[in-house]
């Protein structure tokens, strides 16, 4: 082979090459955000959950923990159950995993390469601070109540109260059903006008009745870290699908974080790089 034909067959392996690697860096990550509950029934479960994971073939999933609970250690590596773990939960000694987490563990059977991480915000001490935020919630609603039976709110504010009431009341029976009922569209389109109308609805009650404008504060404390939570989430997101250089992700997350997740992934910054897919 003379020099020239080396050369041209050279540039032609060359273009060859970059022809192949070119498609592969311009495809987009599917992530699949799929909202759940974090408790399980007889017809949302583990079970449930592997069907989805074993069909949709991820390399990546992110699971709504972080590296402070006894889940993950500090580098983000996964903790397996200790043995005893099965065990302990039929004496009914320990508490059963979320249908989310326990999944993890079971699909890690097929997939040994499987990447796992926790994406969201670091908590410490989660299961009181979601306990405590779940109480001072409650005492708010029961001062709107205690407030709306002693006529300290006005007339003109009758139907902000009893659609800020209707608002908590449809959370908690949206939250029941099949992983296919809790992932539909129309309900994900609701509960994110929902959480914006409670927002200001909760707003003008605190501004316009005095006997609760001591939970002025609280309230902007309170939206602020729901809003900081979720921005984290969506960025831990990004950052540990890059890390993984996944191209096909599982996000396993509590079902009011899903349109935030969706809003803030699907920018138009990011749409050429990911791809949001609905699996149900």
């Amino acid at each position: 082979m003379n020099r020239k034909t080396l050369i041209l067959a050279i540039i032609l392996l060359a273009s060859d090459m970059q022809s192949f690697a070119g498609p592969s860096d311009t495809i987009k990550t599917e992530i699949f955000i799929i909202g759940v509950n974090h408790t399980g029934t007889k017809y949302r479960n583990a079970d449930s959950l592997l069907i989805l994971l074993r069909d949709i073939k991820p390399d990546l999933i992110l699971s709504e923990f972080d590296t402070l609970s006894s889940y993950f250690k500090s580098d983000y590596t996964l903790v397996h159950p200790a043995s005893w773990y099965k065990w302990a939960r039929k004496l009914r000694l320990v508490r059963a995993m979320a249908p989310e987490d326990e999944v993890i563990y079971t699909y890690l059977k097929d997939d040994p390469s499987l990447a796992v991480y926790p994406f969201d915000m670091a908590i410490p001490n989660r299961r009181k601070y979601i306990k405590t935020s779940n109480k001072e919630e409650q005492r708010w609603l029961n001062a709107a109540r205690k407030a709306y039976k002693k006529g300290k709110i006005p007339e003109r504010l009758d139907s902000a109260y009893h659609s800020l009431i209707a608002q908590y009341m449809f959370y908690g029976s949206s939250f029941e059903g099949t992983y296919r009922e809790l992932n539909r569209m129309e309900l994900t389109d609701t509960l994110r006008q929902c959480m914006a109308q409670e927002k200001n609805l909760s707003k003008k009650l605190v501004d316009s009745v005095p006997a609760l404008a001591t939970y002025k504060e609280w309230q902007n404390r309170h939206y602020s870290a729901w809003e900081h939570r979720n921005d984290i989430m969506a960025m831990n997101i990004i950052r540990f699908t890059e890390k993984a250089r996944a191209k096909r992700v599982v996000v396993f997350t509590g079902l009011l974080h899903k349109y935030y997740m969706l809003d803030r992934l699907g920018e138009e910054r990011f749409r050429n790089q990911f791809v949001l897919i609905e699996y149900y």
